[in-house]
This record gives C-alpha cells, structure tokens and sequence, in this order.
C-alpha cells in the first residue's frame, strides 16, 4: 500500500494517506490514528472539509490538542 503526503493540508496532525485512509497524529507519542473510509469519494471530501481547510473543526483536532494542553 503506497503512502504519500498531499502538499494542500493545513492540519498539523496530518501524517500521511493512502488510497482510502487519511494517518492523523495519535492521542498518545508513538502512535497514529487511520481514518479509514469505504468509499474514496468519501475520504476526498474530508480531507477536503478538514485536512485542508477548517481542520479546526476536525473532532480529532480538538481531541489532539488535549495531548498538548496536558504537556503545559
């Protein structure tokens, strides 16, 4: 399964993708999170809606700053 990076995301927690999975930094070091999606028009969309404009209000975002906020 080929792995590549998409030069348009805005999300800092974005990772990499595939075909039909967008990998988001996990909620914990060491580990990631695979958005797997059935449909590839689906993952478009997202990654469209989130990765690469208003990624803020992504519900992983918010979950992913917790990560942070508890490191202060």
């Amino acid at each position: 399964m080929k792995h590549y990076e998409s030069a348009s995301v805005l999300c800092p927690f974005y990772h990499s993708e595939t075909a039909q999975a967008i990998h988001c930094e996990g909620t914990e070091s060491g580990n990631v999170i695979h958005l797997i999606f059935w449909e590839t028009q689906r993952k478009a969309d997202y990654k469209r809606r989130f990765c690469c404009g208003e990624y803020k209000s992504c519900p992983l975002h918010a979950a992913l700053l917790k990560k942070y906020e508890a490191m202060i």
